[in-house]
C-alpha cells in the first residue's frame, strides 16, 4: 500500500437547501485506485468539487503530502496536481489533440507564436510513456467519445498530476474501449498516482480497483479492500438494504399492436427492417454501439429519413416530421444523453417537466401555475424525485433525480409509444430498480415500451422480447424465458439466431 497522497478530515458541505455532506473522512494513496461509490445524490459530485477546489467545506480540513490545504482553490488544486476527469469533457473541438494536451501550457517562440513542434514533439513523448496510441496532430472533433477522453487524460499527465479522478469513465465506451482505458489507469497506478474511480458499474471495480469507500446522503458508510467484499456487501452498504431482486420482471400482456415497422431501410446501413410493438409489453431493443437501434428508433420521430419502408401506427400509415408531431401521435423518445438532449440547463425542474405538455396546464391561452404546480407535485411524489423544490435548477440534481424528471416529463404527455434510449446509464442500482418499477407499471397500464440499452443484464432482465441489431440487421429475436447471454451476444457480433443453439 502507497504513502496517503491526499486526504480528508471530517468535511461536512452545508447548502441553504440541504446538508451535502455530514463529517466525511476518507484517504487516498499513491499506487491505488480508490472506488468512491454511492447513490445518485450520496455526495460524490460535491466531495469531488471539494477535492478540485471548486466548493469550500463548510467544516473540515483537506490535506496534500500531509500538509492542510485551507482555501483551496481551482487554481491552486491544479497546481498541487488534482485533476478532475468528468463525464462532460472539456476540450475544444477545432485544436488538434496536442493543442488540448498543453492548452495554457504552450511554449512560446521568439517571435511570440507557440511552438507547434514542441508541442507535437512533448505530447508525443508523453504518450509514448503511457502507451498510449493516439495521433497528436488529429483533430479533437475527428476523435470517438473513447479517445477524446484519453486526450483529458493526457491533458492531466502532462500536468505531471498526483491525484487523477475519473468520474463515470467507462459510461459511454465499449468494451474494447474500456480494456484501453484501463491499461492506461494501470500505468498511471505503476507511476504511483492516486486514482479516484468513481463508477456505477459494480461489476468492472473487481477488475480495476483496489480498495472503496462508500457514501450514502452525504454520510462516510465505510471503506475496505474491493477483493474482501462481494457486489451484494458493497449494495447493501449503499441504499442500506439488500437488493435481493436486481430487475423485478413482471410478465407483460401484450395486447394490440401499436407499431409496425415495416420493411424499413436507412440510407448505406443494412438491410430492410421488420418489427412489432406491442401495448403492455416491453420491447428490448440491443446490439453494440453502431448497430443501428437508436437511428431506427429516430427514423420513427422524423429525426432521421429512412431510404425505404414505413411505418404504420396504429393500423395506419404513419410519418413523423417533427418530434412534436410524433408528441401528438402519442410517440415519445427519452434521449440516452440527458445532458445535451434531454435537460434544460439553468430551468427549474417543473419547467423541464411540462415544457412539451403546456396546454395540460392552461387556463384558456394563458399558462396556469396553480395547475403546473399540482401536476409536478404528483409526479415528483409518483416517481420519488429527490428535489428540494419544483423550482430547483435541475442541474443541481443528481443524475438519477434527472432522469426521473425526464421520465416525468415523457409521462404528462400520455404516450401510447414510449422509447427509453439507454434509461439507466449513469445512475446507481437503487435508483435504477425504481426505473424498472416505471417501466413495469407503463407496460401493466397497456402502454408499448422500448427499451434500447448496451448493458446485457439490463435488457435481458426487463424485456418481454429481445430484438438484437448488427450493422442495421436485425439478427435475432428472443422471448423472455428463452434468451441467454451467450446467444445474445453471438447475435450482436453478426450471427443468426437460426445458427445459434438457444
Amino acid at each position: 500500500m502507497g504513502e496517503c497522497i491526499l486526504e480528508v478530515k471530517n468535511i461536512t458541505k452545508v447548502f441553504p437547501e440541504a446538508v451535502a455532506l455530514s463529517d466525511v473522512s476518507m484517504q487516498f494513496r499513491g499506487g491505488e485506485v480508490h472506488a468512491l461509490l454511492g447513490e445518485n445524490g450520496a455526495g460524490k459530485s460535491t466531495l469531488i468539487k471539494i477535492l478540485c477546489g471548486a466548493y469550500l467545506p463548510t467544516e473540515g480540513q483537506i490535506f496534500m503530502e500531509g500538509q492542510e490545504l485551507p482555501k483551496l482553490n481551482v487554481k491552486k488544486a491544479q497546481a498541487l496536481g488534482i485533476v478532475a476527469i468528468h463525464q462532460e469533457l472539456n476540450l475544444i473541438p477545432g485544436l488538434t489533440v496536442a493543442e488540448n494536451v498543453f492548452l495554457g501550457k504552450e511554449k512560446i517562440g521568439v517571435l511570440g507564436m507557440v511552438d507547434k513542434r514542441y508541442t507535437i514533439r512533448k505530447t508525443k513523448e508523453l504518450f509514448e510513456r503511457f502507451k498510449i496510441d493516439l495521433d497528436p496532430t488529429a483533430v479533437v472533433s475527428n476523435l470517438s467519445v473513447a479517445q477524446q477522453q484519453i486526450v483529458e487524460i493526457g491533458k492531466a499527465l502532462q500536468m505531471e498530476s498526483k491525484v487523477v479522478i475519473l468520474d463515470e469513465p467507462t459510461d459511454v465506451l465499449t468494451d474494447k474501449e474500456t480494456v484501453v482505458l484501463f491499461d492506461i489507469i494501470r500505468e498511471l497506478k505503476a507511476a504511483g498516482k492516486a486514482l479516484i474511480y468513481i463508477s456505477h458499474r459494480l461489476d468492472e471495480l473487481p477488475e480495476i480497483c483496489d480498495t472503496f469507500s462508500v457514501l450514502r446522503d452525504g454520510h462516510y458508510m465505510g471503506s475496505g479492500n474491493i477483493g474482501d467484499c462481494t457486489k451484494a456487501d458493497i449494495i447493501r452498504l449503499m441504499i442500506g438494504r439488500d437488493l435481493s431482486e436486481q430487475y423485478p420482471y413482471v410478465p407483460g400482456k401484450p395486447g394490440d399492436v401499436v407499431l409496425n415497422i415495416h420493411d424499413v431501410k436507412r440510407k448505406n446501413f443494412g438491410d430492410k427492417v421488420q418489427l412489432e410493438a406491442r401495448s403492455g409489453e416491453v420491447l428490448g431493443l440491443y446490439g453494440l454501439v453502431g448497430s443501428g437501434r437508436t437511428e431506427l428508433m429516430k427514423c420513427i420521430l422524423g429525426i432521421e429519413k429512412p431510404e425505404s419502408g414505413e411505418f404504420i401506427l396504429n393500423g395506419s400509415h404513419f410519418e413523423a416530421k417533427s418530434v412534436s408531431k410524433a408528441h401528438k401521435a402519442g410517440i415519445y423518445y427519452l434521449t440516452e444523453d440527458r445532458k445535451k438532449e434531454g435537460i434544460v440547463t439553468n430551468t427549474p425542474v417543473d419547467f423541464n417537466m411540462t415544457l412539451p405538455s403546456l396546454q395540460e396546464i392552461q387556463n384558456g391561452f394563458i399558462l396556469s401555475n396553480k395547475k403546473e404546480q399540482k401536476l409536478c407535485s404528483s409526479m415528483v411524489k409518483q416517481l420519488s424525485v429527490k428535489t428540494p423544490s419544483l423550482k430547483y435548477e435541475i442541474q443541481q440534481l443528481s443524475g438519477g433525480n434527472q432522469q426521473k424528471v425526464l421520465i416525468a416529463k415523457a409521462l404528462i404527455t400520455k404516450p401510447k409509444l414510449l422509447i427509453l434510449d439507454e434509461p439507466t446509464r449513469g445512475i446507481d442500482v437503487g435508483t435504477k430498480r425504481d426505473i424498472y418499477q416505471i417501466i413495469n407499471e407503463l407496460k401493466a397500464s397497456g402502454v408499448a415500451v422500448i427499451v434500447i440499452s448496451s448493458e446485457l443484464p439490463e435488457i435481458m432482465g426487463i424485456s418481454d422480447r429481445i430484438v438484437v441489431f448488427h450493422d442495421g440487421v436485425i439478427t435475432g429475436e428472443f422471448a423472455h424465458n428463452e434468451a441467454t447471454e451467450e446467444a445474445i451476444t453471438l447475435c450482436a457480433f453478426g450471427t443468426k439466431k437460426e445458427s445459434v443453439a438457444v
